[in-house]
């Protein structure tokens, strides 16, 4: 009886100490009354061969995004509107399609109940890094919404 006691105590010890889960993973973040947004990681990148090179004093991150279709019809994203990284300074950063990174961050139109994903890549300061805490993606609704979500990357 001790022992199982001993047990219970140590299993709730370990779910205490556990760090929750990163907003948008799981089921995802709702935002905008149609989309729901997740994240599977966050990462500097070199530039690439395809694409131009970052500004002076810049480098490029990646999120890696799955926006899912709730609505009963087609509906349009454009990561360009919809997307914004904000460092740990609060600045905030648009997506730019110039990097050259794939798979390219979702854009177009999303069919009732499926998802698009792929790879949003902002341009930053070099005083900021992917492993810097303090970054959030915000995904904004369609003009005219004002349904919001910011999902931790860290």
């Amino acid at each position: 009886m001790l022992f199982r006691g001993a047990v219970f105590l140590l299993l709730l010890l370990v779910v205490a100490c556990a760090e929750p889960a990163p907003s948008g993973t799981g089921h995802g973040t709702p935002f905008d009354e149609h989309f729901t947004i997740k994240t599977a990681g966050f990462t500097d990148l070199a530039p690439s061969e395809d694409g131009l090179p970052p500004d002076d004093g810049k480098h490029y991150v990646g999120v890696r995004v799955e926006i899912a279709n709730r609505a009963s019809t087609t509906e349009q994203f454009s990561a360009l509107l919809q997307l914004e990284l904000r460092d740990p300074s609060g600045r905030t950063h648009p997506p730019t399609p110039l990097s050259g990174h794939r798979p390219d961050t979702p854009d177009g139109p999303i069919q009732p109940g499926a998802t698009a994903s792929g790879l949003a890549v902002f341009e930053i300061p070099v005083a900021h890094s992917a492993g810097t805490a303090g970054f959030a993606l915000l995904a904004r609704g369609a003009p005219g919404a004002d349904a919001d979500a910011t999902v931790t990357l860290g």
